[in-house]
């Protein structure tokens, strides 16, 4: 990703229009780099959604890594656990 006027632009815009939407089966968790955010409108069509944030775009949050943990792997899950004894 690229930051450009505090938008986020993806550095590889054709590979994003081509990809398809992942559709993992999660029971639990849910990974929130996969959660899309915009007008019901835009979400109808995944492959016109990501024409539109590769063209203009996208505005995002900062999460702060010190409160909020994604779990991918075991270190992860070390580093959740560490984080929520320091409370």
């Amino acid at each position: 990703m690229k930051l450009y006027k505090s938008r986020l632009f993806p550095k590889f815009k054709n590979e994003l229009i081509k990809s398809k939407i992942n559709r993992k089966n999660y029971k639990i968790y849910y990974n929130t780099g996969d959660i899309r955010w915009g007008k019901p409108s835009w979400l109808i069509n995944f492959k016109d959604f990501n024409k539109r944030i590769s063209q203009n775009g996208f505005k995002f949050f900062e999460i702060d890594a010190m409160k909020y943990n994604d779990i991918n792997n075991l270190n992860d899950w070390k580093d959740a656990i560490r984080k929520f004894k320091s409370i």
